[in-house]
C-alpha cells in the first residue's frame, strides 16, 4: 500500500509515522488529513474507535488510520480512561496531585484503527509506568500526564522518552503491529502476482481458443462480449494516446486500433501474452510492451484507457486503490477509463479465493475522491461482472448528458474551430412527467449537475406528428422502445397527412445559470421503415424536409457525415459557442 491518510490535526505525526515506516523498510507515504472527529462519550475503548472510523468514512474512502490513546490507573478502576484529554484540560496537574500519590501504577494504551474498503483493522500497544511528581517544575500544562508518567526501566519521564528513536512507547508498539499486518499483506500480494503471471504465461498460446469457447469463464454472462460492446460505443470519441492495461494477446487493443486513428499501447505482466500479441496484431498504430502497471512509468499521459480482466483475474484487493491512483497519475485531463470488475465472485460456477470482489458503490466513491466522474454504468443487480466508464474532468469541458457517445463526436466536430470541448455523460436520469419540454429538461439538467458537479448540457425532445395530435411528443423515447417505427406506421395507416416536427429543447446549467433554447426541424413520416445506417428507432421513418435531402431519405438512410447537418446538432453547436 503506497499511500495512507493519517487522520490528525497534528502534522508532526506524519513525520513520526514516516520515520517508523522507514526504519522498518517500507516506502509507504503518509498524508495528514484533518477531519474534525467528534469525541464519543463512552468508556468502551473499542466502541469509541470503531465509531470514529465509521464517522471518517463519510469524508474519505481512501485508506486511512487514526489512533487513540487511553491511560488507566489501578487506584481508580481505570480512571481517566477515554477521558484523559478532558481531565488534563479541566483538573490539570493540581488535580492529578490531589488524586494520586508517588508510585501509583498507570498504563498507557494506544490503539490504531485502520480502514480499507470499509474493512476495519485494529492494532494495540501498551506501556506500563508509575506516577511521579519529581518532574513538577517542568510540567507541560497542556499535557500534564506526560510529565508525570514515569518509566522506571528507562529512568525517565514519558515526555522525554518519546523523543528517543530507540524507545518503544505505546504508540510505536501499536504502529509496529500495524506494519506487520502490511508486511503480511505485501507477501500475499507477491504470491498472487506470481501465480497470475504463471497462469497467463501458460495460457498465452491458447487464449484465442479460450475466448471463442462459450463455456469458458471469460464468456460467463457474455462478459467478454458485453465489454467489447461497451468499448465499441466509445470508439467514436476515442482520440489521442490509448493504453490497454492487461492487454493479454491484444484483442481489446486491436479493436481500438481498427476503429480509431489513435496510437494504442497494450501492456501486460505476462511476457508470453505480449509475445503472442506482437505476433497476432500488426496494425501500424499498435505497440505492445511487457509492463507491470504498478511500476509502469510512461513518458506521456493517456487520453483513453481500457482494462478488461485485470480485476477479474490478477489484482489483489489490497492493490485496488493503488491501481486507481496509478491510472489517475497517468491520465490526461479529459481521459476516459473503461474497465470490468467482479461484484459477486460466488455468482456462477467459477469460485476462487484469488478472485477480487468489489462493490460498485465502493469503486464510485474511490474514483470520485480521486477526481473522476462516472459517465457510464453497466453493473445491474444480477450480473456477476460489472462494466463502468469514468472520465477525468477537463477544466474547460462541458458534459453532454446523452445515451449516445456518437453525438459527442458529431458535436465536437461541429465545434472544432471553437475552444469549447464536449464530453460524454451517459448515466440515466429519472425524468419527470410533464407536457412542458423545458420543464423536463431543466429538471434533468439540475439532477445531472448535482451528481457530476460540472457544467452540463442536455437536450430533450420528441417527434410531434400532426395527424396524431402531437403524439408521441415528449414520450417519443418510450414509444420508440415499446411501439417502434412499425407501431407508428400502423397508427398512420391510410393517413394522407404525414407532417411531423422533430422538436428538441437544448439546455445548459453550470450550477448558477440555466439557459434553454428550442430547435425544430420539419419532417415527414415515411410509409415504410427504411434503414441503412445505425440510427434511433424513429429515425427509420422520419424524413427531414431539408433542401439537401433531395432524395427524401429517412435519417437512417443518410450517411452520418451528411446526416448531422439535418439534425439539431448544428443549432446545439451554435448554442454552445455563445455560452
Amino acid at each position: 500500500m503506497k499511500k495512507i491518510q493519517l487522520i490528525t490535526s497534528n502534522p508532526n505525526k506524519v513525520g513520526e509515522y514516516g520515520r517508523y515506516a522507514h526504519d522498518l523498510g517500507f516506502s509507504t507515504v503518509f498524508e495528514a488529513k484533518d477531519i474534525d472527529v467528534p469525541e464519543i462519550q463512552s468508556e468502551n475503548f473499542d466502541s469509541v474507535l470503531r465509531r470514529k472510523l465509521e464517522y471518517i468514512t463519510k469524508f474519505t474512502f481512501l485508506p486511512f488510520l487514526i489512533e487513540d490513546t487511553i491511560f488507566l490507573t489501578e487506584k481508580y478502576s481505570g480512571f481517566p480512561g477515554t477521558n484523559v484529554k478532558f481531565i488534563n484540560r479541566s483538573l490539570g496537574i493540581n488535580g492529578w496531585k490531589k488524586l494520586f500519590e508517588e508510585g501509583d501504577r498507570i498504563s498507557a494504551i494506544t490503539r490504531i484503527g485502520f480502514c480499507y474498503l470499509s474493512h476495519q483493522h485494529f492494532f494495540e500497544g501498551k506501556l506500563d509506568g508509575v506516577i511521579s511528581f519529581k518532574n513538577e517544575g517542568s510540567v507541560d500544562l497542556n499535557a500534564p500526564l506526560n510529565s508525570i508518567f514515569y518509566v522506571p526501566e528507562r529512568n525517565d519521564f514519558l515526555e522525554n522518552l518519546v523523543k528517543l528513536s530507540d524507545f518503544e512507547n505505546h504508540r510505536k508498539k501499536a504502529f509496529y503491529e500495524f506494519f506487520q499486518f502490511l508486511k503480511n499483506m505485501k507477501n500475499e500480494e507477491i504470491i498472487i502476482e506470481q501465480e497470475a503471471q504463471k497462469k497467463w504465461d501458460s495460457r498465452a498460446k491458447t487464449w484465442h481458443e479460450i475466448l471463442e469457447n462459450e463455456s469458458s469463464v471469460v464468456n460467463f454472462e457474455k462478459g467478454y462480449e458485453r465489454f467489447i460492446s461497451v468499448l465499441k460505443k466509445f470508439t467514436p470519441i476515442i482520440n489521442g494516446k490509448v493504453l490497454d492495461i492487461g492487454t493479454g494477446t491484444g484483442m481489446v487493443a486491436q479493436i481500438i486500433g481498427e476503429n480509431t486513428a489513435s496510437e494504442v499501447l497494450g501492456i501486460d505482466m505476462s511476457s508470453a501474452m505480449i509475445e503472442q500479441a506482437q505476433k497476432t496484431h500488426r496494425l501500424k498504430n499498435l505497440t505492445f510492451s511487457q509492463e507491470n502497471i504498478e511500476t509502469f512509468s510512461p513518458e506521456t499521459k493517456f487520453d483513453f484507457m481500457a482494462s478488461r480482466g485485470v480485476f477479474v483475474s490478477q489484482l489483489p484487493a489490497t492493490k485496488i486503490i493503488d491501481f486507481f491512483e496509478k491510472i489517475t497519475e497517468i491520465a490526461n485531463e479529459g481521459c476516459y477509463f473503461i474497465f470490468d470488475f467482479i461484484k459477486n465472485k460466488n455468482n456462477g460456477d467459477f469460485p476462487s479465493e484469488r478472485i477480487t470482489e468489489i462493490n460498485a458503490d465502493y469503486i464510485d466513491r474511490i474514483l470520485k475522491e480521486l477526481g473522476w466522474v462516472k459517465v457510464y454504468n453497466e453493473s445491474n443487480a444480477t450480473n456477476r461482472i460489472g462494466i463502468m466508464v469514468f472520465h477525468k474532468p477537463a477544466s474547460d469541458g462541458i458534459y453532454f448528458a446523452t445515451g449516445n457517445p456518437l453525438k459527442i463526436a458529431e458535436l465536437n466536430n461541429e465545434l472544432k474551430d471553437s475552444k469549447k470541448k464536449i464530453y460524454f455523460y451517459g448515466i440515466e436520469i429519472d425524468e419527470i412527467k410533464s407536457d412542458d419540454l423545458e420543464k423536463v429538461l431543466i429538471n434533468k439538467l439540475k439532477q445531472s449537475y448535482e451528481i457530476i458537479k460540472h457544467p452540463v448540457l442536455c437536450t430533450d425532445g420528441g417527434i410531434f406528428i400532426e395527424a396524431l395530435n402531437g403524439f408521441p411528443g415528449e414520450n417519443s423515447k418510450q414509444t420508440a422502445q415499446k411501439l417502434g417505427g412499425a407501431g407508428i406506421l400502423k397508427l398512420l395507416e391510410n393517413a394522407t397527412n404525414r407532417k411531423a416536427i422533430r422538436r428538441n429543447c437544448i439546455g445548459y446549467f453550470d450550477g448558477k445559470k440555466v439557459k434553454t433554447e428550442i430547435a425544430e426541424i420539419e419532417c415527414q413520416i415515411s410509409h415504410e421503415i427504411r434503414e441503412k445506417y445505425p440510427a434511433y428507432e424513429l429515425d427509420k421513418i422520419l424524413i427531414p424536409n431539408k433542401k439537401e435531402n433531395l432524395q427524401k431519405l429517412t435519417y437512417s438512410e443518410i450517411p452520418l457525415e451528411y446526416r448531422t447537418a439535418m439534425t439539431e446538432l448544428p443549432q446545439v453547436a451554435r448554442f454552445i459557442k455563445v455560452l
